[in-house]
């Protein structure tokens, strides 16, 4: 991309009140132990003394003061998933990564629990033939008929995955909760393990759109950039099940274990913020990296905000992406919009995606230095 020419005008620095980065999507994060053989992150308890707690409306199973699920609103589901942690006699939970991929297994004594009385909530796949296939910007964990798992853009969590599911020979998955599952957990049936042994391999077929995203996981996809590709991820969303919630001292807006916004302390903020986004009927949520995030409505642009949050009018004309001393910065003429440092690849993708959309307005809500909303819109 050729540069612009240098302006006139000595650019400015970024206002505090317009900075501000996505909130990480993170989830829990309980004291754990690691495994020797891989680099697992593993967490051992008693599954008679875990308990069910109801925490601020939601139902949590907790092992002394450690969160081990949370399961939201539904009662029932947290029932269940205690009952399953106590007939299977699971006493260890695994987790993957430093990303909120959501990928969480479940162990008995280091080793797989078999189905038992829980066959019929299982769904079989076959563990030999699992492998780590891309398919838009996501990377997903397949055997040769379906799609096991979606890791959005993370492919080191899914390779991992796969090293474990082939560790601890997981032929299994199965699901608490409908229609979006509170609770995953794999399983080993040696039957199945022998049944698949007899028959002979087929080799994996060539992925396709339609059979990798009817697979679980389906609402992380990838961000599609207007002449680069796939970049981040791609969040599917339904506003009606956005929630506003406390997360130790922070104020936050989630869809389900993914945080959207953080407000530190601010609730009045985090609630207006709340029903702006519901108001705006959102339905994805798209990061391209710690500098840039938006929202989208069925693939559009969402309207302005209304009174209460502050704005930046934005002239898509005068829009140019310049490296000021090594970092990369996006003007609105002199006006600096965003900030990325050195990460060239993440300004290059958001500065098409200013242009594609020609957002005219970002607007903000919260305080930049605790976390708070910011939004592009477009509208004029």
């Amino acid at each position: 991309m050729p540069g612009p020419p240098t302006p006139s005008a000595e650019p400015q620095r970024l206002p505090s009140s317009v900075l501000g980065t996505p909130a990480p999507m993170q989830l829990p994060n309980p004291a754990t132990v690691p495994s020797p053989a891989l680099p697992e992150s593993i967490m051992v308890f008693d599954p008679v003394q875990t308990q069910i707690r109801r925490v601020n409306s939601r139902w949590q199973l907790w092992f002394g003061n450690v969160l081990l699920k949370d399961c939201g609103k539904n009662e029932g589901d947290a029932h269940e998933a205690l009952r399953v942690l106590r007939e299977l006699r699971i006493n260890q939970r695994g987790t993957i990564g430093r990303h909120p991929t959501g990928f969480e297994y479940w162990l008995s004594e280091g080793e797989a629990p078999r189905p038992g009385g829980l066959r019929r909530l299982a769904v079989p796949f076959d563990g030999a033939l699992l492998q780590v296939s891309e398919l838009n910007g996501v990377w997903c964990l397949r055997d040769a008929r379906q799609v096991i798992f979606n890791f959005g853009p993370h492919r080191e969590d899914a390779e991992l995955a796969l090293q474990v599911c082939k560790k601890y020979r997981f032929n299994q998955i199965a699901y608490i909760g409908a229609p979006t599952p509170t609770m995953i957990y794999f399983l080993r049936d040696p039957f199945q393990e022998q049944e698949s042994n007899a028959q002979s391999r087929i080799k994996l077929p060539p992925s396709s759109p339609t059979q990798l995203l009817a697979g679980r996981g389906a609402d992380r996809q990838g961000v599609l950039v207007p002449g680069i590709g796939f970049r981040g991820e791609r969040l599917l969303l339904d506003p009606r099940q956005l929630e506003l919630r406390r997360e130790a001292r922070d104020w936050v807006i989630a869809s389900g274990n993914i945080v959207l916004v953080r407000f530190g302390y601010n609730e009045r903020d985090a609630r207006s913020a709340l029903q702006m986004l519901r108001d705006a009927q959102i339905t994805e949520y798209c990061v391209l990296g710690p500098s840039f995030a938006y929202f989208l409505s069925n693939g559009q642009p969402i309207r302005p905000m209304p009174l209460g949050s502050r704005s930046l009018r934005i002239d898509n004309r005068r829009l140019q992406l310049r490296e000021i001393d090594g970092n990369w910065t996006i003007f609105d003429g002199t006006r600096p919009l965003f900030e990325f440092g050195d990460r060239l690849d993440e300004a290059k993708a958001a500065f098409a995606i200013m242009l594609h959309y020609r957002f005219d307005q970002l607007s903000y809500l919260g305080n930049p230095l605790n976390g708070g909303l910011r939004v592009l819109t477009k509208g004029w």
